[in-house]
């Protein structure tokens, strides 16, 4: 610091940076896509996740080599295109990546209040611009004070997260039906392709944890392992909660259900069921959505350089 040089302070250990990769991957997509991908997978859908995860671990290899090259803020967004291709490629892709960031932030403070409104037995119903506004503010509130701060929410809100879904699933597994497993995928082999074309977007953000390569203690480390967890921790999860739901009830009746995770854990959770995956997907909503302010500040930071 004699040399008047201001650095980032590293707060960021393996599980702070897993959390934020993993937040923004899982989000609240997984419980209503998951029941769209099983309209051609069927049974299979867990293949199609699994057949997903694929390109996305490649990508994130490539990814892990240039956060050893270039272990800096907005090294994803800006710095490895600025680098590899031009400055020109660094500015769009910087740009471009911070407005992919913008609707992802609105539309989990939204989905937030709409799964409060979906409580049951709530019989006033929040207002969800309104309610969005606020949930936005907050957050915002939390990253202004410091990542310090963040972290420690990111965590308990992934842990949280992960606990509930790996209870979804622990809980589901003595319910399995073999008739409904064995009912394999609708349109054959070609309806888990399509299944996997709509899920490989459930891993999208794996990438982004690079652009938080200056506040990571040891980046080299930190972010590669966060990015392999951040890749292993949604596919397990993944594809484990789509094998228990299509095994508990037919495949037709959780692809036709506008909540088939809570259909699901209804099943064999009880009246319970449907409050408990609310909650958990509360988390996932929330632990998205603050990841999402988290690294989108990085971005423009890596940019503004």
């Amino acid at each position: 610091m004699g040399n008047g040089t201001k650095h980032l302070r590293k707060e960021l250990g393996v599980l702070g940076v897993t959390s934020i990769t993993a937040g923004i991957v899982i989000g609240a997509g997984v419980f209503v896509v998951t029941g769209i991908a099983a309209k051609y997978a069927g049974a299979l859908t867990w293949v199609s996740y699994a057949i997903g995860a694929i390109p996305v671990i490649l990508v994130g290899l490539s990814t892990i080599m240039l956060n050893l090259m270039y272990p800096v803020e907005g090294g994803e967004s800006y710095v490895y295109p600025t680098r590899v291709v031009n400055k020109y490629a660094g500015f769009l892709s910087g740009w471009a990546m911070w407005l992919a960031l913008i609707g992802p932030v609105a539309i989990t403070a939204k989905a937030f209040i709409m799964y409060v409104n979906a409580l049951p037995g709530l019989e006033t119903k929040l207002n969800i611009v309104a309610g969005g506004v606020i949930v936005t503010l907050v957050f915002f509130i939390i990253n202004w004070i410091g990542l310090k701060t963040v972290k420690i929410i990111q965590n308990i809100l992934f842990l949280f997260m992960v606990a509930g879904l790996g209870i979804y699933i622990i809980l589901g597994l003595p319910h399995l039906n073999t008739e409904y497993l064995a009912m394999g995928a609708p349109g054959g082999f070609s309806g888990v392709w399509k299944g996997a074309s709509l899920l490989i977007f459930a891993y999208a953000g794996l990438t982004l944890a690079a652009d938080l390569g200056e506040e990571a203690k040891d980046p080299a480390k930190t972010i590669t392992w966060g990015i392999i967890l951040g890749i292993t921790v949604p596919a397990i999860l993944y594809i484990g909660a789509a094998f228990v739901s299509t095994g508990v009830i037919p495949m037709d009746e959780f692809s036709g259900s506008d909540a088939p995770f809570a259909t699901v854990a209804g099943k064999y959770m009880g009246t319970f069921g449907v409050t408990f995956i609310i909650l958990v997907a509360w988390a996932a909503i929330l632990s998205s959505h603050n990841a999402e302010q988290t690294v989108g500040t990085r971005i423009l930071f890596g940019t503004s350089r």
